[in-house]
């Protein structure tokens, strides 16, 4: 984590961080949309999910694209297809009325038909090891080398919490300290420590 801010401060200082924020503020604006910066072509690299290509495709976007592991270096080949990996999930509310007939839903759902027909729709990723070999799934843009990824086992997730919104907007102002200049990559990862001491 500290290289990495440490790489991002360099980037900022070097092209300039109000430019970089505002092409971030534009891109975010659009994002998931028509007018998204990577789906219009004007953007040239982006780091996202399997989903991507589903969007891409409803938004008619012509843009040519490819999907490389990262990282996946000659000298840390061990490290290839470290990412979050995220899948959907499905409850049942306690003040469900039909709880039976609900939970026959999630089962159907949660297995290989369902899932398959959720996972072709919205691009997400296979929960079910049995659908990596799927003909229609490796088929759909993009799962091939997200598998592959997930396939190599060194995929992670943000951790289960109670605090988890709290959590991630305490990793959000933590970058901003560090893009604003106000504290060092050391310093913030350091106030970032002490904070998230008591969330649970």
């Amino acid at each position: 984590m500290l290289a990495s801010l440490e790489m991002n401060v360099k980037y900022r200082n070097q092209f300039g961080g109000k430019a970089l924020d505002g092409f971030v503020a534009t891109a975010n604006t659009n994002r998931y949309t028509e007018q998204d910066m990577f789906f219009t072509g004007k953007q040239l690299f982006r780091f996202d999910g399997s989903w991507l290509p589903t969007m891409m495709e409803g938004f008619n976007s012509t843009v040519n694209w490819g999907i490389a592991l990262i990282p996946g270096t000659e000298a840390n080949p061990e490290l290839c297809g470290s990412a979050r990996f995220e899948t959907d999930s499905v409850c049942v509310p306690v003040m469900a009325q039909h709880k039976e007939g609900a939970w026959d839903f999630t089962k159907w759902l949660c297995g290989e038909e369902g899932a398959k027909i959720i996972d072709l729709g919205t691009g997400n990723l296979p929960a079910l090891t049995s659908l990596y070999e799927d003909p229609d799934i490796l088929a759909k843009p993009g799962f091939a080398e997200f598998i592959e990824a997930l396939k190599l086992g060194n995929g992670v997730q943000y951790p289960a919490m109670k605090d988890f919104d709290e959590y991630v907007s305490m990793i959000n102002a933590t970058l901003d300290t560090v893009y604003a200049g106000t504290a060092t990559p050391q310093e913030a990862l350091a106030s970032l420590k002490e904070q998230c001491a008591g969330l649970s």
